[in-house]
C-alpha cells in the first residue's frame, strides 16, 4: 500500500515507488551553446560562430556588435540574454536585450521587438526581487523605476 506524504511542498511516495521531488528550473531549456550564422560575402556559403552560453564574457558589447552586424534574428539575442541570466549576470542580460531592441532589425519590425520588451520586464522584475531581498525596498524601487522608464521610452 502506497502512502502519500507532503514535505516542503514536494510529493513523495513510500513503499516501492519513490518519486523524487520536482525541481523547477527556469533555465532548463537554455542550451549550453548556440551557432550564430555569419554571412561572409554574397558568393560564399554561410558560416557560423559558436557562442558558449556557459562561459560568456562579463561585457556583452562584442556579442551585441556581432549580432547587430549580422542582422541576427530575435532568438539569438534572447538566447544569449538567457545565458547571462542563467549565470546570475542580470545586468549583462538586460544590456543584451536593450541593444537588441535598439538594433536596426528590431526597429523595422515591432513584432520582433515586443518579445524582447517582455523579456526585459521579466529581467527587471527578477533584478528588483533580488535587490529587495538584499538591500531593502528603496533599491528595488530604483530598479523598477529604471525598467519602467526604459519601457515607456521604447513603446
Amino acid at each position: 500500500m502506497n502512502s502519500f506524504s507532503q514535505s516542503n511542498g514536494a510529493s513523495q511516495f513510500s513503499d516501492e515507488i519513490h518519486a523524487k521531488p520536482i525541481v523547477l528550473n527556469r533555465f532548463l531549456d537554455v542550451p549550453s551553446s548556440i551557432d550564430i550564422p555569419i554571412q561572409e560575402a554574397e558568393d560564399e556559403e554561410e558560416t557560423s560562430v559558436e557562442v558558449d552560453l556557459d562561459n560568456l564574457p562579463d561585457d556583452p558589447t562584442e556579442l551585441c556588435v556581432l549580432l547587430d552586424n549580422e542582422n541576427s534574428q530575435r532568438n539569438f539575442w534572447m538566447s544569449i540574454a538567457l545565458g547571462y541570466a542563467k549565470h546570475g549576470k542580470t545586468d549583462g542580460a538586460i544590456e543584451m536585450l536593450i541593444k537588441g531592441k535598439d538594433s536596426e532589425r528590431m526597429q523595422r519590425d515591432v513584432n520582433e521587438r515586443l518579445p524582447l520588451l517582455g523579456a526585459l520586464v521579466w529581467l527587471y522584475l527578477m533584478k528588483a526581487r533580488g535587490a529587495a531581498r538584499s538591500s531593502g525596498s528603496m533599491s528595488a524601487r530604483h530598479v523598477l523605476g529604471s525598467g519602467a522608464g526604459m519601457l515607456i521610452q521604447s513603446v
